[in-house]
């Protein structure tokens, strides 16, 4: 949630709400190995502003071969955060990976664009798009890092109630 508080001088305060949904946030620490050490240090301080693809690494699943131009993906979204007209990620190793944009979502496969490429042992998961917020933390060992990031997501799911039903004595 997001409050604008407004002081008075005479101490009290007036509290409007600037967003109707809470936002999620997702806390990582990420292992980078030396090699890649530069590189993701120049893509997290050059990106800190922009929109980034976040996965749900916690609600990833294994599934069957994907092949090449797929456009159905069997899986369990059932209890799994995938949503219409979103994005999944498709990853298989760091250099083998996909990102998914979903349109449709049943309970046991997704309905996907076309896939770019075919993968064998596959996992698939959802992504969310979101900004890094506050500033990133890396710890080194002097070999490898992890960095410790966190993210606020943008594309929340809208959580309008229904209007209640009315009283008719």
């Amino acid at each position: 949630w997001i409050t604008e508080v407004i002081p008075s001088r005479s101490g009290q305060e007036e509290r409007n709400c600037l967003r109707t949904v809470p936002r999620q946030t997702f806390v990582m620490k990420v292992p980078i190995q030396a090699p890649d050490a530069a590189a993701v240090f120049n893509v997290v301080y050059g990106k800190l502003g922009a929109l980034w693809a976040i996965p749900l690494w916690a609600e990833a699943q294994r599934i069957a071969d994907v092949t090449l131009g797929a456009t159905s993906i069997p899986c369990d979204a059932e209890f799994r955060d995938f949503r219409d007209a979103s994005l999944g990620l498709l990853w298989n190793t760091s250099g083998a990976y996909e990102a998914l944009s979903i349109t449709t979502v049943s309970p046991t496969a997704l309905a996907v664009e076309a896939t770019a490429a075919g993968m064998t042992g596959a996992w698939v998961m959802p992504l969310r798009v979101g900004r890094l917020i506050g500033t990133a933390q890396k710890s080194s060992s002097g070999y490898a890092a992890d960095w410790d990031l966190t993210f606020e997501v943008e594309d929340n799911i809208d959580l309008e109630p229904a209007a209640p039903t009315q009283y008719l004595s």
